[in-house]
């Protein structure tokens, strides 16, 4: 990554493709504290787009930094990628890591469609796994067998499989 960091850095004007790149490698690379990159880019009035967001979003989820990913999440509100759903399932996974189920469950609530895909891999189910509130999993408006997965390994985790309850879910 320092190679790679060294012909970013020789770049005259490096478009947002470019500082992509640079956000992935060191994602990829374990070095998610390069996230502080993104103030240089917005310094140098690169706009960024709807890929630059999950990676600093990860990024800062990774490191726990949640002050500087609700900058990004500002960023993202401002920049108009909000309803983006890769950005959606960012800021999901950025909320719910932190325990803020319920900044979780607001950018959650402005998706336009949530289906059973929309729960699952919008981290919603994670969120609600992680902070152990599988009450509000049992909310899910449509299940099946990914929904059930999802459920049965929260509980594994949890240590309690009572927490499925008694009544099983038919899956169609």
């Amino acid at each position: 990554m320092a190679y790679a960091r060294k012909v970013f850095d020789r770049i005259p004007d490096p478009n947002n493709s470019s500082w992509n790149a640079v956000f992935k490698g060191y994602a990829q690379s374990e070095f998610h504290r390069e996230v502080v990159l993104f103030y240089r880019m917005k310094k140098l009035d690169v706009s960024p787009n709807c890929f630059t967001f999950p990676i600093l979003l990860k990024s800062c989820w990774k490191i726990c930094t949640f002050r500087e990913g609700d900058e990004v999440h500002c960023f993202v509100i401002k920049s108009g990628f909000g309803a983006n759903a890769f950005v959606g399932t960012a800021l999901i996974e950025l909320y719910s890591s932190g325990r803020a189920i319920e900044a979780a469950y607001k950018v959650f609530g402005e998706r336009v469609e949530r289906n059973v895909v929309a729960w699952t891999t919008n981290a919603m189910i994670n969120g609600y796994i992680l902070c152990g509130d599988i009450a509000s999993v049992r909310l899910a408006p449509e299940r099946d067998v990914v929904l059930w997965n999802t459920m049965v390994v929260g509980c594994i985790e949890l240590g309690n499989m009572s927490c499925l309850g008694t009544r099983c879910w038919v899956v169609v």
